[in-house]
C-alpha cells in the first residue's frame, strides 16, 4: 500500500502538532535526526518508508489528518502544556464561542 505524500511543511507541522522534537520523531520514524531535518527543510524527500511510519504514527497519536496550519499546531502545543482545570476552563469557552458562532450563521440565513 502506497504512503501518503508528504511535504517538508507537512511533515514539520505533523512533528509540531504531535509537540515532538525532531530527535522524538525520528527515533519513532526509524530515521536519524538530521535525515529528518533534511526533509522539513526540503533537502530531502519523505520516502515511502518513512511516509508510512508517519502514517502510523500518527494514527498511533489518534491524529489520522493531522496535517494542520501553524496556527493550529501552535494552539495545541500550548493546550497540552496546561493543567487539566485550565484545559476544561479553554474547552467550555470554546464549546460557548462554539454555539454562539452557530447561532450567528443561523441569524444570517446562511
Amino acid at each position: 500500500m502506497k504512503a501518503k505524500t508528504y511535504s517538508a511543511e507537512d511533515v514539520r507541522n505533523a512533528r509540531r502538532l504531535l509537540g515532538m522534537t525532531q530527535a522524538e520523531l525520528a527515533k519513532e520514524l526509524g530515521i536519524i535526526p538530521s535525515y529528518l531535518s533534511g526533509i522539513e527543510r526540503n533537502q530531502y524527500p519523505a520516502s515511502q518508508k518513512v511516509a508510512r511510519n508517519l502514517d502510523r504514527t500518527l494514527e498511533t497519536h489518534d491524529l489520522p489528518d493531522a496535517i494542520r496550519g501553524e496556527e493550529e499546531s501552535r494552539l495545541i502545543h500550548i493546550y497540552r502544556g496546561l493543567s487539566e482545570e485550565s484545559r476544561k476552563a479553554i474547552m467550555t469557552t470554546a464549546e460557548a464561542l462554539h454555539t454562539v458562532g452557530k447561532v450567528g450563521v443561523a441569524e444570517q440565513g446562511v
